[in-house]
């Protein structure tokens, strides 16, 4: 095995994992995915090598045929995404059979403070940092397109899934969305080989923040990485970009797959369940699975 740790455009350090063993063998990855319902075959039939791999992060995804006391139960890969992105970092892999496979890491040099870009959507105000902001544009409604229910946008030609930011973090607008209205603002967020446009309503500016962490008593927030506190006093949440990337596409299948608004489904009296655990880890694996139960 080696590691090698280097400097990335300025502000940020790569760490590289590799080993020269077998490779991860995409077939088990399908077949753990499917079990613990995250996939259905349909839709593994269809997704590329870089999606596959990106499911041996999830918890409970494991391609050992065994459980002993180290390896088998499918969390170590989930505890380092966890770790990494909540450093504000990203993690990828790589993989050749019988070749052997990589881990990039890619931190940024300082963890305290960092540059922001301040958007709003329904109505609040949020921190996005600029280091997983690919581009900020401005488009009109000609640029919208529909592929499979879905809205997408082209950009730099190629097609990139739009969301509306609002939707993805589940909240309500105050007025409706004026379909009409052109030239408005896209925030373009990548991370970990996923790139999804997000429509909001203002684009504020950039600005240097400092993130103050949850505390003890919120640990795991979904879609939420800190907060900082404006100039004028006023708190912003600062959003964790690899989960809003996991809400955005939870949001658009949901849409796709129901043809209803988010507060059309709300009214349809569909329930939440809380589960209240103190392991991130076991907490997602119990996700996943009462989600696969409906």
């Amino acid at each position: 095995m080696t590691v090698a740790i280097s400097q990335k455009n300025g502000n940020k350090v790569e760490l590289l994992v590799s080993d020269d063993g077998a490779g991860i063998d995409m077939a088990r990855v399908k077949s753990a995915a499917q079990k613990l319902g995250l996939m259905v075959q349909e839709q593994l039939d269809h997704i590329d090598e870089q999606e596959v791999l990106s499911l041996t992060f999830h918890s409970g995804v494991s391609t050992s045929p065994i459980i002993t006391d180290i390896s088998g139960r499918g969390l170590g890969l989930a505890i380092v995404r966890e770790k990494v992105e909540k450093l504000g970092g990203v993690i990828s892999l790589e993989t050749s059979p019988d070749i052997g496979t990589t881990f990039h890491i890619v931190l940024p040099l300082t963890l305290t403070t960092f540059r922001g870009v301040l958007v709003q959507a329904a109505d609040h105000l949020f921190v996005l940092p600029m280091t997983q902001v690919e581009s900020v544009v401005r488009i009109n409604k000609a640029d919208i397109k529909t592929v499979e229910n879905r809205q997408t946008l082209l950009l730099n030609g190629q097609a990139v899934s739009l969301v509306r930011l609002d939707e993805a973090l589940e909240l309500s607008r105050k007025r409706a969305p004026d379909a009409a209205v052109d030239g408005v603002p896209v925030v373009v967020l990548a991370a970990a080989e996923k790139r999804i446009a997000f429509l909001v309503e203002a684009v504020l500016g950039e600005q240097e923040v400092l993130v103050k962490r949850l505390g003890p008593q919120l640990p795991r927030v979904r879609n939420i990485a800190g907060a900082t506190v404006l100039g004028t006093g006023q708190v912003i949440p600062v959003l964790n970009v690899a989960d809003v990337l996991k809400s955005a596409v939870r949001a658009s299948a949901a849409a796709v797959s129901s043809g209803a608004a988010p507060a059309e489904r709300e009214e349809a009296g569909q329930k939440s369940v809380l589960v209240v655990e103190d392991s991130i880890t076991t907490r997602m694996l119990l996700k996943k699975l009462l989600e696969a139960a409906g």
